[in-house]
């Protein structure tokens, strides 16, 4: 036992990084964060109301170095302790990640950085999608109504007890996709309309309130979602990035998009992205108005909307 806790000890130490590695990462990690201020801050209009402002972030190294930048404007290594504690037992992702932590009131961001490098674009837009939930718990949702507490059924319990959800998922994105290539009819947007109704049928089918939990996350992620690809596509946050060294090519619109609206296990942040999207192409006033009525009534009112206009 001894001789084991000796073994775990020296790897531990042979593995530290050295104080200008620590440095290195505490530069980078001030630098994404407050990047990822400037880029929100760049867009006016990207939601009624939000300013983002400069919050507590916890940095993963892919070293396994855990670093803590508070809120001061003037964090730099020199005005921060080396924190030379080694996460031995957290391995660093392929690529970089970004979690919202709830302490008590208040929330922060931890980034835990990928072992292929950071990544700053996804890491700053990431960085942005958590920044707006901060806002949407202060302002518009419930923390804890978002994340209960128990065995609620969620998105992952649908994939594995509704055998159509993700085709069904899919073709929503389809027909989603068609109103934002092709311009908004009353054709095209009943149709998803018509799409929504019948999954939501299915999910009642499988658990009466697993309806109103995708509809939850639809609003939840799916926002934060439009309001990253928002920020990050504006031509002023784009030039901001590219002056970071991040690749125009990565930056164009459709390669947001595109992510944005790949179906997999968190299939509900595509759908409500998609339905953001199809509001907006819609014309309706809609983002004032969604977190009273919800999507399915708004794009209700998109088909009646899209029908007034074709008949002018």
């Amino acid at each position: 036992m001894v001789w084991w806790w000796f073994v775990v000890m020296a790897s531990a130490a042979w593995g530290r990084p050295s104080k200008a590695e620590v440095c290195d990462s505490v530069s980078r990690a001030v630098g994404v964060l407050w990047t990822a201020r400037s880029v929100a801050q760049s867009v006016e209009g990207a939601w009624p109301g939000w300013r983002p402002t400069l919050v507590g972030v916890d940095y993963h190294t892919a070293e396994g170095v855990r670093l803590r930048v508070g809120r001061s404007e003037e964090a730099t290594c020199a005005g921060l302790p080396v924190p030379a504690r080694v996460v031995g037992r957290r391995r660093a992702p392929k690529r970089p990640k970004v979690a919202l932590v709830r302490e008590r009131d208040a929330f922060r961001i931890e980034v835990v950085e990928g072992r292929e490098g950071l990544h700053l674009e996804e890491v700053v837009a990431a960085v942005v999608h958590q920044l707006f939930h901060i806002h949407q718990y202060k302002h518009e949702l419930d923390y804890r109504q978002m994340h209960p507490r128990g065995a609620a059924p969620d998105t992952a319990w649908a994939m594995r007890n509704v055998p159509s959800a993700e085709a069904e998922a899919r073709q929503m994105v389809v027909l989603a996709r068609d109103v934002i290539e092709r311009g908004a009819t009353p054709q095209s947007v009943q149709r998803l309309v018509t799409a929504r109704r019948k999954h939501s049928h299915n999910l009642r089918a499988a658990h009466p309130t697993l309806p109103r939990t995708i509809r939850q996350q639809e609003l939840h992620e799916g926002i934060a979602a439009y309001v990253e690809l928002q920020v990050v596509t504006n031509p002023e946050a784009r030039s901001l990035l590219m002056t970071l060294g991040v690749p125009e090519r990565r930056l164009q619109p459709q390669d947001w998009l595109d992510d944005g609206l790949s179906v997999g296990a968190d299939y509900p942040h595509a759908l409500g992205l998609a339905a953001a999207l199809v509001l907006d192409r819609s014309g309706v006033e809609w983002k004032s108005r969604l977190h009273e009525e919800g999507f399915d009534t708004l794009l209700d009112r998109a088909v009646m909307h899209t029908l007034n206009r074709a008949r002018r």
